[in-house]
């Protein structure tokens, strides 16, 4: 069990580091990952092929389930794109977090998209948890974009230990 702590961590450090936006006429103004004390988590960029058509946030949350006192692993996907159709530049803040029963991991990046440009990004969020007791609790997803406009998607999923 502590081996997989140890990879889990190993690739959530490697990850963190590989963000890469898509889009044109942005710049990424600052990156911060934040996380529950003791939380192992992280995020792994996905890549898109597809043009944006219209500004979105989305978010899912994946069901899990596992045994108390073992290393459950819980899973949830983000993605945004941002339009900029002004002719001033926007500030925006996205926001990509995983939560469960107060333990998190979250991502939180502010970019400025010129007039003209977008800005799009998908990612796989997880974290792993640890219960010592059965029962059921709420695994959240959310992808929350702010600026010039608002745009967030909260997708929730169940951990059961039993």
């Amino acid at each position: 069990m502590k081996l997989k702590l140890i990879i889990t961590a190993l690739i959530a450090s490697m990850s963190m580091n590989t963000f890469a936006l898509q889009g044109k006429g942005f710049k990424l103004l600052s990156e911060t990952i934040e996380s529950s004390p003791g939380a192992i988590g992280g995020f792994v960029q996905k890549s898109s092929s597809s043009m944006p058509f219209y500004v979105y946030a989305w978010s899912h949350a994946h069901d899990a389930q596992g045994r108390p006192h073992q290393n459950i692993q819980l899973h949830g996907n983000h993605s945004f794109t941002i339009n900029n159709y002004t002719n001033q530049k926007q500030i925006y803040t996205y926001k990509y977090e995983i939560n469960s029963d107060g333990q998190y991991f979250r991502k939180i990046d502010h970019i400025e998209v010129i007039p003209g440009g977008f800005a799009m990004d998908s990612a796989d969020s997880f974290l792993a948890i640890v219960h010592s007791h059965m029962g059921t609790w709420t695994i959240n997803a959310i992808t929350d974009v702010t600026g010039e406009t608002r745009n967030n998607y909260i997708a929730s999923g169940t951990l059961k230990v039993n």
